[in-house]
This record gives C-alpha cells, structure tokens and sequence, in this order.
C-alpha cells in the first residue's frame, strides 16, 4: 500500500513540473515573439524589408535583427546630422539672397549618402560665392559713397576758397588805395617840415595823376633830403665813430676846404672799427660753437655708456666701474667686451637648455574629450620657484585651452537648440561659459611629468607637463544650465541637441557612471 502512494505522488509530481516547464517555455516563446515582431516593426517604419528568419534559431534570430536596427538608426542619425547641415546652409544661402535657388533644391534622396555629399560641398560652395559677392558689392558701394562724400566736400572747399579769395583781392585793392593815399600825405608832410616854404608838386587832386604824383614827391623829398645830408654827414660819422669806440680821435678838424676828403677818412675810420668788431664776434662765435660741439661729444659718449650698461642688465650681468679704467674710451670698450662675453654665456645656456628639454615636452600627449594635456618651462635662481613659475605658466595655457573649448560647445549649444535670435538666452549660456572658467582652471589638474634642469649660470629650468580632466568643466557646464530659471524655458531644446548628449556621455565616462 504505501509503495503503490508513493508511485501515485511521484507522478502527480512528474505532472507537476512538466507542467511548469511547459508554461515556462510558452511564456518565453510569446516574450521572443513579440521582441522580434517590435524589432521588425520598427525596422519596416525605418523603410528597409527586415531580414528572414530562414533555418535560424529564434535567439539567433533577434540578435541579427537587433543589428540590423541599431545599424539602421546610426544611418538615420548620421542622415538626420546631414541634412540639418544641408538646411542651415540652405538658410545661410536664403539669408544672403532671399531668390537663390540652391544648388542642392532638385536633391530629393536624402538617404543617398554620396549625393548628400556633393550636396553640402556645392551648398557650401554656393554660399561662399554670394558671401563674396556681398562683400565685393558692400565695399563697391562703400567706395562709391566715399567718391561722392569726397566730391562734395572738393567743391564746397574751391567754392569757399574762391569766395575767400575774392574778399581777400577786394580788400588787398582796399588797402593798396589806402596805403597809396597815406604815402601821397606822408610825402607832403615830410617836404613841408623839411622846407615849409617848398610847395609840393601836386596837390593830388588828379585821381589818374596819383603814382606820377607819388613819384614826384618821392624826388622831391629825395633832393631836400641830399641837401640836408651834406650838413649833417661829417658830424654823424664822427658821433658813429666815437659811439664804437669812445677813445678814437676822428682824422678830421671838419673845415670846410677837407670836408670832402674829411668825409672819405671818416668814412673809413668807421669801416676799419666795424671790421674790428666783427672779427672779435666771430672769433667767439667760433670758441662757442668749439664748447657746444665738445660738450655734444660728452653727451654722446655718455648716452652709449648708458645703453651699453642697460644691453649688460638685460644678460644678467653687472657692469663693470667707471675706475677700473683710464679713459672713457677704454671704458666703453671693457662695457663692449663684457657684453660680447655675456652674449656667449646666454648662448651656451640656451643650447644647454635645448639639449635639456624633454621628449614629452616637445611632443606631449594628444588630448580627448575627456582629458587635456598642457605643459609650462621656467627659469629661476631658486629651485622651488622654477617649478612655482613653470606650473602658473601650464596653467595659464590651461585656462586658454579649456576657455576655448567650453566657448566653443557653448556657441553649438546656442545654434542646435535654435536660440540664435534669444539674446537673452544667449547671454546666459555665455555667462555660465565664463563662470566655469573661473571655477574649472583652480583645481582638478594632475601634474604627470616633471624635470628639473641645473644650468651653468647657477640657475634652474623646469619643465612641467599637467593633466586635466576637461569632462570636469563640461559637468560644470551642464549643472548650471540646468539650474539656471533663465534657460528653463530653453531646457528641454537645450537637451534635445547633439552637443548637450555628447556631453553628458563625456560626463558618465569621467564620473565613471
């Protein structure tokens, strides 16, 4: 009895887990299923026939069909990538010239990938060509506005130039008959208070007689003159003789039988002591000209003293004292050998130096998305203070290289969510890209390669290699777009862009997530 139960609950058992397995089975078979129809499905809303089953195992099956979708959706990807190339190019095109027919407009099969090619290389050459043209035009225009411009100003400036010099003709001829009138008096006036009683030859009363009248008085006043001049010669030459040299004795007692000849002797006397005079001022004229040119001789060598000691600073040197040498010849000779030493010194260090650098530091490592590589040298008397100037001088390559790098997906993020007429927005994303280079450059960077060179002159040369993980200032990025209520309303276009995906996954791959 107990035997024949236990045969009885053995195949209740049996029943059981063929029973389980069973349901199993049919429970994987509809999951298989209903994978394979979605995976075809999705590959027939792509537009391609999915591949056939044939003598493949279902598992074998639905791994070729997943590759065949994820190679379908890479193609669609890059041809989504294609033609929003091709459609800003087309809008850059329309830009320029609203009734452009675009080169690649009869191009109807996107997906053809050689012709999308042909495509973006003639849409591209299209819109350089009418960026030329503008261009061409622009400065064409420009030139012709500053043809006329200059045209107009040319002649207001010969009218106002013609104006002037008719005024000034009108009043030159105004104040020649003034001039001419004020001689004609004068004239009169001199002759009457020479001989009140001459009466003058005109009366200038004729308008047309005025120069002949001028002329006339002019000889008038010249004979009265002459007269007068024979009184007064021999005591003037005399006055002028003794004005010149006090201590002369005039050669003539000024009778009247040798006034002539008292006249001639004056006369020469006056000339001799005149000569005299002159040849005293030119002789020191001369003496001065002598003191100028030697204190400019001074003044020369001294400027070349000191620019020769300036050259000797700049090598690192000290010049040598103004004592240790005779003359200032010699002096400027010792400065000049120093240098010419000095020059020497420089030259054998800086080939030391390139002897030194390493081969890292000339070829440094190739930088990624996710790591940046920058290096700095520096020379110092102290140690420590060459690898201090040596790393501020990395870092400050660093800080270039990354702000570059930030700006740049910064202006892709503003182009690919389509905020390029947002300025507000643009000003923002602008803002948290000079904001992260603040914080980024600071800390985070790892020094990887170092080497330290003792030169001749007692100095040191430090070389200096730093690694920097640029996703680090893409998280920065990212973190505060989200955060900022000014792109909130742009955030979902903002993560919708091939650039924000790009850094993210740079982001996962440096938190390691």
């Amino acid at each position: 009895m107990n035997k024949l139960i236990k045969i009885i609950f053995t195949l209740i058992l049996l029943v059981a887990v063929s029973m389980g397995y069973s349901t199993v089975a049919i429970a994987d078979s509809k999951s298989d299923k209903k994978q394979i129809t979605e995976m075809k499905q999705e590959i027939e809303d792509l537009g391609v026939t999915p591949i056939k089953k044939g003598l493949k195992s279902r598992k074998k099956y639905i791994s070729d069909l997943k590759k065949q979708l994820e190679k379908l959706q890479k193609q669609k990807e890059k041809e989504a990538k294609k033609q929003a190339l091709m459609d800003d190019l087309r809008k850059q095109i329309k830009a320029l010239n609203p009734d452009a027919k675009t080169a690649a407009d009869d191009s109807t099969d996107v997906t053809n990938e050689l012709d999308q090619d042909k495509d973006i290389i003639a849409l591209k050459k299209q819109l350089e060509d009418l960026k030329k043209e503008k261009k061409k035009a622009d400065g064409k225009e420009i030139a012709d506005a500053i043809k006329t411009e200059e045209k107009k100003k040319a002649e207001k400036k010969k009218a106002e130039e013609k104006k002037k010099a008719e005024k000034k003709k009108a009043e030159e001829k105004k104040k020649a008959d003034e001039k001419k009138q004020a001689l004609v008096d004068d004239l009169r006036k001199q002759i009457l208070d020479l001989d009140p009683d001459a009466k003058p030859v005109t009366d200038g009363t004729d308008e047309l007689d005025k120069d002949k009248d001028i002329i006339a008085l002019k000889k008038q006043l010249e004979d009265i003159k002459n007269k007068k001049a024979v009184e007064v010669s021999v005591d003037d030459l005399r006055k002028q003789i003794l004005d010149l040299d006090p201590d002369a004795k005039p050669v003539t007692d000024g009778t009247e039988l040798d006034q002539d000849k008292d006249i001639v002797a004056l006369k020469k006397q006056l000339e001799d002591i005149k000569n005299k005079i002159a040849a005293e001022k030119k002789k020191a004229d001369e003496k001065k000209k002598a003191e100028e040119a030697k204190q400019e001789t001074k003044e020369r060598r001294l400027a070349a003293i000191i620019r020769v000691k300036k050259e000797i600073y700049l090598l690192g040197g000290t010049p040598v004292v103004e004592f240790e040498v005779e003359t200032e010849d010699a002096y400027i000779e010792a400065l000049k050998k120093q240098i010419a030493e000095l020059k020497k010194l420089k030259e054998a260090e800086e080939k030391e130096i390139a002897e030194s650098i390493p081969d890292w530091y000339l070829m440094p490592p190739q930088g990624s998305d996710l790591l940046m590589y920058v290096r700095g040298s520096a020379v110092s008397d102290q140690l420590q203070l060459a690898l201090d100037f040596a790393t501020n001088a990395a870092l400050k390559n660093l800080g270039k290289k990354v702000e570059t790098r930030v700006a740049s997906k910064a202006k892709m993020t503003v182009r690919q969510a389509g905020m390029g007429e947002d300025q507000a927005s643009k000003t923002e994303i602008n803002l948290i890209s000079s904001t992260v280079m603040e914080e980024v450059t600071l800390s985070g960077y790892k020094m990887v390669e170092t080497k330290l060179v003792s030169l001749d002159s007692g100095s040191y040369r430090a070389f200096i290699l730093l690694e920097y993980p640029v996703a680090k200032a893409y998280k920065s990025y990212i973190e505060k777009i989200e955060k900022s209520p000014e792109l909130k309303s742009r955030l979902t276009n903002i993560k919708n862009t091939d650039v924000y995906k790009e850094l993210k996954k740079a982001v996962a791959k440096y938190s390691g997530s």
